[in-house]
Parts: structure tokens; sequence; C-alpha cells
């Protein structure tokens, strides 16, 4: 199962802030992605990350 990790709205905004103070081409949407830390989670890899690093309560 995947599930989207999605930035918060101030970053977004901080983002599109310095997007705008320094104008330039857009990126490709990955490399905007990673900018924002937006990026789709594998459930079933991130319990066993989480598993395997003792992370869980």
């Amino acid at each position: 199962m995947n599930h989207t990790k999605q930035p918060t709205k101030e970053h977004i905004r901080q983002w599109l802030m310095d997007r705008q103070r320094n104008p330039r081409p857009l990126p490709a949407m990955e490399q905007i992605r990673s900018e924002l830390g937006w990026c789709s989670i594998n459930l079933r890899e991130a319990h066993k990350e989480a598993v395997a690093k003792n992370e869980l309560f």
C-alpha cells in the first residue's frame, strides 16, 4: 500500500516565495517533489524500516 507524504502549506508557500524572488525555469516534477519533501511512501517498506530501527511504539 502506498501513502503520500505531503509538505505543509507553509512549506509550499515558502518554496513559491523563493521561486518568485529567484525566477528561473521550473525544474522537473521529481525535483520539485524532492525539494518539498513530497513523496510516495510504501507503507510496508516504511514499516519494515521502522521495525529494523526499533522505532515502533
